[in-house]
């Protein structure tokens, strides 16, 4: 029963310890706040600057896989990350924000959102402008 015990107890600390290695750097937010009188869909891309067609964004969005992105009227979405990692590891890069219309990301196929660049804002920052804005993206 005590070896079965200390089994238990070695097997949860390991469990519990994790990989640290492979722990995601958490050192910043971003904040967008919805100004508009619709629900909107938010995605962030981090790209090389002047890389800013919708066809770039790294996986489409459907109705699948918007839930966590979309922020109603007077609302905000917070995005924690590694963003001042990221510059200090890539600091020719940009943070990518595109906005959409959830009605558009419903009913539009992602082919011709992506073709037409059905986008209602797109904001590509830089570290500093993000500390600029205190790191809060208003949509309009």
């Amino acid at each position: 029963m005590k070896k079965r015990f200390k089994i238990l107890v070695l097997s949860t600390l390991f469990l519990c310890l994790g990989c640290p290695d492979k722990d995601e750097i958490i050192d910043s937010e971003v904040t967008v706040f919805n100004n508009s009188d619709e629900d909107i869909v938010v995605k962030l891309e981090l790209n090389e600057i002047n890389d800013t067609l919708v066809a770039d964004i790294d996986f489409p969005l459907g109705s699948h896989n918007i839930s966590e992105r979309i922020i109603m009227p007077n609302d905000r979405l917070a995005e924690l990350g590694g963003f001042i990692h990221f510059f200090e590891l890539n600091p020719t890069k940009e943070v990518k924000i595109f906005i959409f219309s959830k009605q558009t990301i419903l009913e539009v196929p992602w082919e011709q959102i992506a073709e037409q660049n059905l986008v209602l804002a797109r904001f590509d920052l830089t570290l500093q402008d993000l500390e600029d804005m205190n790191w809060l993206v208003e949509y309009p």
